[in-house]
């Protein structure tokens, strides 16, 4: 595992969450809070950024357990609609 990739940890934040998934290239990382949000990260020369919430739809009321298909193309992760 890269050294960026292990530095990610310390940005991820929080008592619970789920495992991050990863982009394919290793640039982003994706998790879920405790708050029913889909969080990530950007490595940007080197460093992580500050994490930020992502949002896929505005019907859509919480999102949980995000995956990151193998090829890198999608990405699938549980939600609810109003």
């Amino acid at each position: 595992m890269s050294q960026a990739l292990m530095r990610a940890t310390s940005v991820i934040r929080g008592d619970l969450h789920t495992a991050p998934t990863f982009s394919a290239d290793g640039t982003e990382a994706y998790w879920s809070n405790q708050g029913a949000r889909i969080m990530m990260v950007r490595l940007v020369n080197g460093q992580w950024s500050a994490p930020s919430e992502v949002s896929f739809s505005l019907a859509m009321t919480d999102y949980r357990d995000p995956f990151i298909a193998p090829g890198g193309q999608r990405m699938y992760f549980l939600s609810k609609g109003q």
